[in-house]
């Protein structure tokens, strides 16, 4: 009788470990897709007289239509729509003859913008005349897109 009960309190112990183990990764995982994300666009384009004009918005959200000046810094916040993932902010942007419209945060660019483990997550865009370059810090990005002529 007492080996069972040594077996059955190995198994007990044994069970709850693993039970505990799982807890922590799935919070773990779960945590990097919950927090809280800003998306910054930069213009870092040359200082001239062409504006920089965008538009951006979301399925439930329109900022409307604004110049963006060299060095300013337009962001947003939002929570990630978890466990789907189809959290989605585009944007149209204008320089002179130049155009693009683009995502500037979906689930394909969760990877390229996340550093797991902060409380929240941020997707940096610098504008620039060559193009848009996205990651997770301004010292951190890659060339995404091009400008469209």
């Amino acid at each position: 009788k007492n080996i069972v009960t040594k077996k059955s309190t190995m198994n007990l112990i044994k069970y709850l470990s693993i039970l505990f183990i799982t807890l922590y990764i799935s919070a773990s995982t779960v945590d990097c897709f919950v927090n809280h994300w800003e998306v910054h666009i930069i213009s870092a384009l040359p200082n001239n007289d062409i504006p920089l004009w965008y538009h951006c918005a979301s399925g439930d959200e329109d900022f409307g239509y604004h110049i963006l000046k060299v060095g300013e810094d337009f962001h947003f916040d939002f929570e990630v729509n978890y466990p789907r993932m189809t959290t989605l902010y585009f944007c149209h942007f204008w320089w002179g003859e130049n155009n693009i419209r683009m995502d500037v945060f979906s689930k394909d660019l969760f990877n390229i913008c996340s550093n797991i483990g902060d409380e929240i997550h941020n997707c940096y865009w610098k504008v620039q005349k060559d193009g848009f370059f996205a990651g997770p810090d301004p010292g951190n990005l890659e060339l995404m897109h091009t400008w469209i002529a």
